[in-house]
């Protein structure tokens, strides 16, 4: 039963792993990621050696590169199958980011 379970969740974090990924693919969804990355950089730089808390992490993917960036990063998100589809989505790392269920 609890594999089952196991099973179920990793499923559902594939799924929306992917339907983040298609949402980049698209000419809106490159723009956004472009933008908001950009100009959280722009006003977080420099970021090499901070300390970040991202709340709402969906996929990943912005706490992914602020930690590529050299900051330590912490990473919420309420999901539980998003957060499981943030940690099982990147791995192997080299940089600093831990993921955290937020309640």
């Amino acid at each position: 039963m609890i594999s089952g379970g196991k099973e179920k969740a990793a499923q559902q974090a594939a799924e929306l792993t992917a339907s983040y990924a298609r949402w980049r693919t698209g000419r809106l969804g490159q723009i956004t990621d472009a933008l908001e990355q950009e100009l959280l950089v722009e006003m977080l730089r420099p970021i090499a050696g901070k300390t970040l808390l991202q709340v709402g992490c969906g996929d990943g993917a912005l706490a992914v590169h602020l930690g590529q960036l050299g900051a330590a990063v912490t990473a919420l998100d309420p999901n539980p199958t998003m957060l499981a589809a943030a940690q099982h989505g990147r791995r192997p790392r080299t940089f600093r980011c831990s993921w955290s269920r937020a309640r």
